[in-house]
C-alpha cells in the first residue's frame, strides 16, 4: 500500500498498518460522482488497483474485519 494511503487511513480513519495485516477482510468501495461505485480489496492476493482522482470521489465505504 502506498505511503499516501497509509498516512489517510492512519490520519482520517485512525487504521494503521497493523490494522490492515491482522484483519481478515479489508475492502473499500469508492462512489464517484458519475453515479459508478468499485470495490477495492486490500487483502486481495491480485490487486489490479487503478488510480482515482480525488476530485472524482463522491464518498467511500470502508468495510473492516478482524
Amino acid at each position: 500500500m502506498n505511503l499516501k494511503l497509509k498516512s489517510t487511513l492512519a490520519n482520517d480513519q485512525g487504521v494503521q498498518q497493523s490494522d490492515i495485516d491482522g484483519a481478515e477482510r479489508i475492502k473499500y468501495k469508492v462512489y464517484f460522482k458519475d453515479g459508478t461505485s468499485e470495490v477495492i480489496d486490500l487483502k486481495a492476493k491480485v490487486k489490479n488497483w487503478k488510480v482515482f482522482k480525488a476530485t472524482d470521489i463522491k464518498k467511500i465505504d470502508m468495510d473492516l474485519k478482524f
